[in-house]
């Protein structure tokens, strides 16, 4: 359950943590924590959450440019492609790379657990090559760190007393991990830094032949150490960009936001959104726009990541 002080406060706030109950009943928690200093810039951020709610939740999750480990210690969430719903599996921890895809996430209303968001650069430490078999995947952690390794970290968190006491477990083995990890290529830190410096407006051939490499080898390079190739992160990144301008916009003049963020026109804009997330700009923020009360949405700080979903069709979006 969550904390008594949420009881009839219908939200609460204090030193990074967040709660409240929801307008159908139930309550949430959750809690943001920062890495330690040896980490800042590699790891965005801790979020320990639990969820006691009265109904099951639906939510569409947008791609992002960062790559997320779930940690759960109770209630399975089940992931269905947003545009491919035949691809779907369940799972109370997951890893998720980078995807060109949406992901819908279901649960009963029941989830306790931690979710640590990290760059691909740090994925690339933490995983190794493992990062690229993770393409438009989720996979259970302990495929890709072991089972016996998964297992005790997951039993270290459940024990320690408390969200502080876990964001210094993970510190703990984020460090541990890094410290013994291949090397980043620089020529691939450097296009990915221009990729996210440019919104994704920047062309592949421009980014290879800035650092000497064929388009080839970039493409290899970053599969394996971001995973996804080059042409795909800008896809994402630009999309993150147009879900920005629309959340900003006063207008949401879907012509001008199309033109500012590197498509075409408004037409290639709407095929983008329907080729990610199954859906069109306009649908996904009148999901947006009937959030339940104050639960917790967007799962980075400043960027645009969920949409609540009617629970009615479970495959359905647009």
């Amino acid at each position: 359950m969550v904390s008594s002080a949420a009881a009839g406060t219908g939200t609460g706030k204090a030193a990074g943590n967040s709660w409240g109950t929801s307008v159908d009943g139930g309550g949430w928690e959750l809690a943001v924590r920062q890495p330690a200093a040896a980490l800042r810039g590699q790891v965005l951020e801790y979020r320990g959450y639990r969820m006691d709610l009265r109904h099951p939740r639906r939510r569409l999750e947008v791609p992002t440019a960062v790559v997320t480990m779930v940690l759960g210690f109770d209630g399975p969430m089940r992931l269905t492609d947003a545009v491919d719903p035949a691809r779907t599996a369940s799972f109370t921890s997951l890893i998720g790379g980078m995807r060109r895809t949406g992901t819908i996430g279901e649960h009963d209303g029941r989830l306790h657990g931690l979710a640590v968001s990290m760059t691909p650069r740090t994925a690339f430490g933490v995983f190794g090559p493992a990062l690229g078999d993770l393409t438009n995947q989720w996979v259970d952690p302990a495929d890709a760190l072991g089972h016996g390794t998964v297992r005790r970290l997951l039993d270290q968190l459940f024990e320690a007393p408390g969200w502080d006491a876990r964001a210094r477990v993970m510190d703990a083995f984020l460090l541990s991990r890094l410290a013994r990890s291949r090397p980043y290529t620089s020529a691939v830190d450097w296009a990915w830094r221009e990729l996210r410096r440019t919104n994704g407006q920047v062309s592949v051939k421009e980014l290879a032949d800035t650092i000497g490499w064929s388009r080839r080898r970039l493409e290899t390079a970053f599969r394996e150490q971001v995973g996804l190739p080059p042409k795909g992160c800008a896809r994402v990144l630009r999309l993150q960009h147009a879900l920005r301008e629309y959340r900003d916009s006063t207008d949401r003049d879907g012509a001008r936001i199309a033109t500012h963020c590197g498509y075409f026109d408004q037409a290639h804009l709407v095929r983008e959104f329907r080729a990610t997330l199954g859906c069109t700009p306009s649908q996904f923020f009148a999901h947006r726009s009937r959030q339940l009360g104050a639960e917790p949405a967007d799962r980075l700080a400043g960027e645009v990541t969920t949409a609540l979903l009617p629970n009615g069709d479970r495959t359905r979006v647009g």
